[in-house]
């Protein structure tokens, strides 16, 4: 298993990469 810390990191990560996805959807929509 890994540890918690690297989880939330991973976690973090995703978040990010969901964000950078919406804002550039966001950008084509115009």
């Amino acid at each position: 298993m890994r540890n918690p810390i690297e989880k939330k990191t991973m976690w973090d990560d995703l978040l990010e990469i969901d964000e950078f996805i919406n804002s550039n959807n966001i950008l084509q929509d115009e």
